[in-house]
């Protein structure tokens, strides 16, 4: 990879769903790491990002938020991509919402750069009121607390002012914001004082099965086999129209029966885990290939356990993942987690006071290394809520019984079967 580059620390402020209205994920290790086998990707000197992230947390925690919450920064921020509206489809903003986001650029010359954001909400939507860029050489003097440093009392390398000069002595200058100039830098004067073009492949495989499944044809018969013991192969036997699905396959099974149909038609006679697991293996693949990120949500949906984990250790070997991509995933299964080797690799989601959303490394919580990650989850042992109340299901337990001796059934009248 030519040029390529890493989160390593988000906060927004103004997000009403949150604590304090605030949002904050910092990917940096806060642990030293005296081993290193593949779970850390290295930044300069000790300075390292996890390979997985887990984020988990009880029901309605967040887990979804904030995963959709990092997918956009990478979208924007790092893809330049049209989805600055879509901050109020993941989750409540205040009128004003203030982005800080630092990142690596790696390519002839490697930096470290800060953007910060003001996004305006009005009647019309969202937009950039105001933005700055800040960026400083990788040196090999950084740590793991100056790296996101940045003195900002010598002002920024690019403002709206400095833009607008810009603008003046360029007319190539399109865009009206700066961060998408710097992303997608179709300029001279842009790429000449900010080098090395990004674009981070991501991939978003969610709870629901929504993406697309690949054609066949571009899935080995290795994974299908994998997924699905039952399944000898499946092949292309002729091509038609791609956007009309009308390529024909033919599906062969073990026992020797043969399905011929299309794609779509082939793919209502695998199982709901095989269709998800082509779906989240050929995502992984795409992701392996381009050092980029990989965002699952309720990464166990539809799999064996056996199936989640075989895909982290992909992302956790060199000889599969050599360009150090990162896997961010959420579960429900705690038991997931303990594949993850690392506690600061893993984020603990919790809805606190007035039903506001925070979230937090596991290793504030969790310290030690001698035991499972799920053992004090598990047994409640965390200052936060990491498992259903208890009392409240013999509460409602308590009510259905009383529903169902009543004769009544007065919670169900209304149900239809």
């Amino acid at each position: 990879m030519e040029n390529y580059t890493n989160l390593l620390y988000v906060e927004i402020k103004g997000l009403s769903s949150y604590k304090d209205d605030v949002f904050t994920f910092d990917f940096l290790n806060k642990k030293n790491a005296t081993f290193n086998d593949g779970e850390l990707k290295t930044i300069i000197n000790n300075i390292y990002v996890p390979t997985v992230i887990g984020i988990i947390g009880n029901n309605a925690s967040g887990k979804t938020t904030a995963i959709n919450i990092l997918k956009w920064i990478i979208d924007l921020y790092v893809n330049g991509k049209d989805v600055l509206h879509k901050i109020q489809d993941i989750t409540s903003i205040n009128s004003t919402i203030q982005v800080e986001v630092i990142l690596t650029r790696y390519g002839k010359t490697n930096h470290v750069i800060k953007y910060k954001t003001y996004i305006k909400k009005d009647e019309e939507g969202l937009y950039i009121e105001d933005e700055t860029v800040y960026f400083k050489d990788m040196s090999s003097r950084l740590t793991r607390h100056s790296i996101l440093d940045f003195n900002e009392n010598n002002g920024p390398q690019l403002n709206r002012d400095i833009f607008k000069k810009l603008k003046i002595d360029d007319q190539t200058i399109t865009e009206e914001s700066i961060l998408k100039s710097m992303v997608l830098q179709k300029t001279e004067s842009i790429a000449r004082r900010f080098p090395n073009p990004v674009t981070t492949a991501s991939y978003f495989v969610s709870a629901q099965n929504k993406e697309k499944l690949p054609s066949f044809d571009s899935i080995s018969n290795k994974l299908i086999q994998y997924l699905d013991q039952s399944i000898k192969d499946i092949e292309l036997i002729s091509t038609g129209n791609p956007k009309l699905d009308l390529d024909i396959y033919k599906a062969t099974f073990v026992d020797g029966r043969e399905y011929i149909d299309t794609a779509q038609n082939l793919s209502r006679i695998l199982s709901s885990g095989t269709n998800r697991g082509i779906r989240l293996f050929m995502a992984a693949e795409q992701t392996l290939k381009t050092g980029g990120y990989l965002f699952v949500d309720e990464i166990e949906v539809s799999l064996h356990k056996t199936l989640v984990i075989d895909l982290i250790k992909l992302f956790y070997s060199r000889q599969t993942n050599p360009y150090s991509s990162t896997l961010i995933l959420t579960t429900h299964y705690i038991e997931v987690v303990d594949s993850i080797r690392r506690t600061d690799s893993v984020y603990l989601c919790n809805k606190c006071h007035m039903g506001k959303l925070e979230i937090n490394p596991y290793s504030n919580f969790i310290t030690r290394n001698d035991i499972k990650k799920s053992e004090p989850y598990l047994e409640n042992l965390i200052e936060v809520q990491t498992t259903p109340n208890y009392d409240k299901f013999m509460s409602y337990r308590s009510s259905l019984i009383h529903g169902l001796n009543s004769g009544k059934n007065k919670h169900f009248s209304h149900l239809q079967w």
